[in-house]
C-alpha cells in the first residue's frame, strides 16, 4: 500500500512537471510537424517559395522556441504549479498517515492509540455509514487538528502516533517556504505578508525564496519548481520507508 501511495504521488508530480514545460513541448510538436510538411511541399509539390512551403513560418516559430518567447506569457502557470505540488504533497502525507494509523489499530493490540477518546454523535456515525474502522484515521486527524500542509503539524502527527521522526534539513526548509508561498498565492494574489515572513523566518538555510520582503509579488521559476518537486520526492520516499519499518516493528512485537 505504501508503494502505491508514493507511486501515485510521483505520477502527480510528473504531471505538474509536464505542465510547467507544456509551452516548450507544444512548440516542439508544432516544429516537428511543420518541418515534415515543409519537406513534403518542397519534394513532392516542388514549391520553393518559403512563404508558401512553410519554411518562413517554421523559421518564425523556431525563433520563438529558441528565445523562449512564450515564457513570459506562460509564467502565470508556474505559481499554479506550486499550488498543485503542495496539494499533492499534502494528500500523499495524509494517505501515508491514514495507512499507518489503520495498520497500527489493526495489528497492535497494545497501541496507545486504543486509549484515544473520540466524541461522536449518532448523526456522526450515520454520516460514516456506521463504519468506524475506515473512518478512524480521519477521526484522529480531526480531533488533533492535524494539517499536512504544515510541516510542524506533519512531523508531530507521525512522531506522536506512528513513532516516526523526520529531520529538519534544507529540503524540509524548502518545503516549509513553499507551503507558506502557496498560501499567499491562493489567498492574497501571491503578495508576501508579515504573517508569511514569520512562518518562514526559522526555515533556514533554504534555497527556495531565501530573501523575501513584505509586499513583493512572488513569481516562481521552472528551476525552483524542479527543486521543490525533488525535495518532496525525497521526503516522501524516506517517510514511506520509515513508516513501513515502524509498522513492521510493531507487528513483530505484537506476535
Amino acid at each position: 500500500m505504501i508503494p502505491d501511495i508514493i507511486s501515485t504521488f510521483s505520477a502527480n508530480v510528473r504531471a505538474v512537471e509536464k505542465l510547467v514545460d507544456f509551452d516548450r513541448e507544444l512548440l516542439g510538436i508544432i516544429i516537428e510537424r511543420l518541418t515534415d510538411l515543409s519537406r513534403r511541399l518542397k519534394e513532392k509539390q516542388k514549391i520553393d517559395n518559403p512563404q508558401l512551403n512553410g519554411a518562413s513560418l517554421l523559421e518564425f516559430i523556431g525563433t520563438i522556441k529558441t528565445n523562449d518567447a512564450l515564457r513570459i506569457r506562460y509564467q502565470v502557470i508556474f505559481n499554479q504549479a506550486v499550488v498543485l505540488l503542495v496539494s499533492h504533497f499534502a494528500s500523499c502525507l495524509g494517505d501515508l498517515f491514514r495507512y499507518g494509523i489503520s495498520q497500527r489499530l489493526a495489528t497492535d493490540p497494545g497501541s496507545s492509540l486504543l486509549d484515544e477518546e473520540i466524541k461522536l454523535t449518532f448523526g456522526d456515525l450515520r454520516e460514516l455509514n456506521w463504519n468506524l474502522r475506515d473512518a478512524a484515521p480521519d477521526l484522529l486527524i480531526a480531533k488533533k487538528d492535524f494539517t499536512f500542509q504544515d510541516m510542524g503539524s506533519t512531523h508531530r502527527a507521525f512522531r506522536e502516533y506512528l513513532g516516526v521522526s523526520m529531520e529538519r534539513d534544507r529540503g524540509v526548509n524548502n518545503v516549509i517556504a513553499t507551503q507558506a508561498c502557496r498560501h499567499v498565492i491562493v489567498h492574497v494574489g501571491a503578495k508576501v505578508t508579515d504573517k508569511m515572513m514569520n512562518q518562514v523566518s526559522a526555515a533556514t538555510p533554504r534555497d527556495i525564496k531565501p530573501k523575501l520582503k513584505v509586499g513583493e509579488i512572488l513569481q516562481f521559476s521552472p528551476e525552483e519548481i524542479a527543486l521543490i518537486a525533488e525535495n518532496m520526492r525525497q521526503y516522501v520516499a524516506v517517510l514511506g520507508e520509515r513508516v513501513q519499518r515502524a509498522l513492521l516493528v510493531t507487528t513483530s512485537e505484537a506476535r
